[in-house]
């Protein structure tokens, strides 16, 4: 695998910019698979800035768009979308005690399903990017940074 080149960082920046939800692998530790809540760019900026030099290189090639959106569990996408709404409530000026509860519930909710449906995810994880070192909790089972 591959990181994503720069054309493809752009195309999937273009989407996220039109409102469309970009299902993305392994943007965040211990999180196989969710949505982009800024610009991939962002992401790959932070991880650059803020990660160990060591890692990136790792981070960077597993960080990858979901082909078969189709495939993600029903439950687990329902429960996802209603988290990323929950965050986005914060964000455009709900206030912060009412975000917060709204957050909060999403998180048990996002959360059971993940729980539910991580044998799923990490067998579409594995068909998409086969030799991903990815086991449910992180790309580094020998020891890596969150």
């Amino acid at each position: 695998m591959k990181p994503l080149a720069p054309d493809e960082i752009a195309a999937i920046d273009a989407r996220f910019a039109n409102g469309e939800t970009v299902w993305m692998w392994l943007i965040h530790h211990g999180i196989a698979c969710e949505p982009l809540t800024e610009p991939l760019s962002a992401r790959i900026a932070y991880i650059n800035g803020a990660k160990p030099e060591a890692e990136c290189e790792t981070r960077l090639r597993w960080l990858q768009l979901v082909r078969d959106v189709d495939r993600l569990p029903r439950e687990w996408l329902v429960a996802a979308c209603v988290q990323w709404g929950a965050a986005s409530s914060q964000a455009e000026g709900v206030r912060w005690d009412d975000a917060r509860v709204q957050w909060e519930a999403a998180c048990v909710q996002w959360e059971a399903a993940y729980a539910t449906h991580a044998p799923a995810l990490l067998a579409h994880l594995r068909d998409e990017m086969p030799g991903c070192p990815f086991d449910g909790q992180t790309l580094f089972p020998n020891g890596g940074t969150p």
